[in-house]
C-alpha cells in the first residue's frame, strides 16, 4: 500500500486536484514535511477518544509516509 495514494478516514482529499501533502512538501521542503508527518503520527497515537482504531490506523499511515515514498529526499 502506497501511503501517498491512500487516505484513512474518508475520501475528502481524493477529490482535490492538488494534494495538500504535495503542497506542504513543495512550500516547506522535505525536512519540514518529514517533521510534519512524524508529529502527526504522534498526535494520533496520543489521542484519547473512543475511536482509537481509526487513530492508530492514521498514525500508521503517517509513519509509512515518513518512511517511504517520494518525500525521502531530505537525506
Amino acid at each position: 500500500m502506497n501511503p501517498f495514494q491512500t487516505q484513512v478516514g474518508g475520501g475528502h482529499y481524493k477529490k482535490l486536484d492538488i494534494q495538500p501533502w504535495d503542497v506542504m512538501r513543495s512550500w516547506f521542503g522535505a525536512e519540514a514535511f518529514q517533521a510534519y508527518l512524524l508529529m502527526n503520527a504522534l498526535k494520533y497515537i496520543a489521542r484519547d477518544k473512543h475511536n482509537k482504531g481509526e487513530d492508530i490506523a492514521k498514525a500508521i499511515h503517517y509513519l509509512q509516509a515518513a518512511g517511504s515514498g517520494p518525500y525521502r529526499d531530505w537525506e
